[in-house]
């Protein structure tokens, strides 16, 4: 992706978001200096202009900053239109571990109290472009209340899941290596909660009706 930012503190916003989902950038200089079948966003209509005679380039104008339109310039990087499937996996406690999953694909994670979780919740929905939604919940430490709170609040299908081999000393170091190397950012022995919510996210659960 070719990033053409005008406005400083979305510029910012956008390559801490592009750092986090792991997604090579660059940014832009001229229109001959963008490498062949990139894709360009960008807020500023001058930019946008200046590669209109190149075919090859995808581009993105979000003159508003609009998160939607971030988000499609995102999927175009994995050439997807739309994600068949967002599973947050939930890991329930004294602090709430998260973690959210598009297609396998990592997308964001964190740690913080109910109404942080409700904030990323309602991002995806409004944000990111996908088929359907499964919020999954570990069922120990009032999983299940918690559920049934989530579902009333968020009207998304969510599921309870087993934690039964959800936590880093369960599992064998290789093991966790090879689950490191597909969420590179999250350390299973350091962040155990969000580990917990990404093993939670990727088990079938029982849903809650």
């Amino acid at each position: 992706m070719v990033v053409a930012i005008y406005e400083p503190k979305w510029f910012i916003h956008v390559l801490s978001v592009l750092r986090e989902r792991n997604i090579f950038f660059s940014h832009y200089y001229t229109r001959d200096e963008v490498p062949y079948g990139s894709i360009l966003y960008t807020d500023y209509s001058l930019f946008s202009e200046e590669v209109a005679g190149r075919s090859d380039i995808l581009v993105f104008y979000d003159p508003t900053h609009d998160c939607r339109i971030l988000e499609k310039a995102i999927l175009a990087s994995y050439l997807k239109d739309i994600y068949n499937e967002l599973v947050v996996g939930v890991d329930p406690g004294r602090r709430i571990g998260y973690i959210v999953i598009g297609d396998g694909e990592y997308i964001i994670h964190g740690m913080g109290e109910y109404i942080d979780l409700i904030h990323v919740v309602n991002y995806l929905k409004k944000c990111v472009p996908a088929e359907r939604i499964i919020i999954r919940v570990g069922s120990r430490h009032r999983g299940i209340e918690l559920a049934s709170i989530l579902k009333k609040d968020t009207g998304v299908k969510v599921e309870i899941v087993s934690e039964d081999d959800t936590t880093p000393s369960s599992i064998k170091i290789d093991d966790a290596r090879l689950l490191g190397s597909r969420i590179g950012r999250i350390k299973p022995f350091r962040e155990k909660d969000v580990y917990a919510a990404y093993k939670i996210a990727m088990k079938k659960g029982i849903e809650v009706v």
